[in-house]
């Protein structure tokens, strides 16, 4: 179980908001879509919540990543599915599809941009937990380590601690 931490960690802070926001984006694309007297044909219903999917989870994707090449291929991604949608928005084969592509588009960015608020904040949270965890590395080699050394060297040399003494180091075995 301690493998899977970092993962259980992150659902309260990365997964929940992104399913969140995805699915209330896709909601309200639909139920605009709707309002406006559109009846569905079999598959747009998922089209319009796939493409929510596909840019949250790119935008987690952009914007928890530390790399610019990450950055710009997620950039690349979004453009290609933006430049697919406007295509098959000028196809006269697909009239029915014709007024979803923009509530498609939509659901695309807006989605996108909520997860890349999402993993911008969780890169935030692991870059000040890399900051505490060099941290309290320094502290260990700056005070703990010593400490331990010196505790261990008086107690190789027979030399007995103190009665009020508690040691520091609980893993040096008396």
């Amino acid at each position: 179980m301690e493998k899977f931490s970092p993962l259980l960690g992150s659902i309260p802070v990365m997964i929940v908001p992104v399913f969140g926001g995805i699915v209330l984006v896709a909601a309200l694309c639909l139920i605009s879509l709707r309002i406006s007297k559109h009846y569905f044909v079999k598959g747009q219903v998922s089209f319009i919540i796939a493409l929510a999917f596909l840019g949250g989870i790119i935008g987690v994707v952009a914007g928890g990543s530390s790399s610019p090449l990450g950055q710009t291929l997620i950039t690349g991604i979004l453009g290609l599915v933006s430049a697919l949608l406007t295509y098959l928005l000028s196809k006269e084969a697909l009239g029915d599809w014709k007024v979803l592509m923009p509530s498609a588009m939509v659901a695309l960015v807006v989605s996108a941009f909520i997860g890349l608020i999402v993993g911008a904040n969780y890169k935030v949270l692991r870059d000040q937990n890399l900051v505490e965890l060099q941290k309290s590395q320094k502290l260990f080699e700056m005070v703990s380590l010593p400490i331990c050394l010196k505790e261990l060297e008086l107690q190789l040399q027979g030399i007995p601690e103190p009665k009020n003494y508690h040691s520091q180091c609980p893993h040096i075995q008396k």
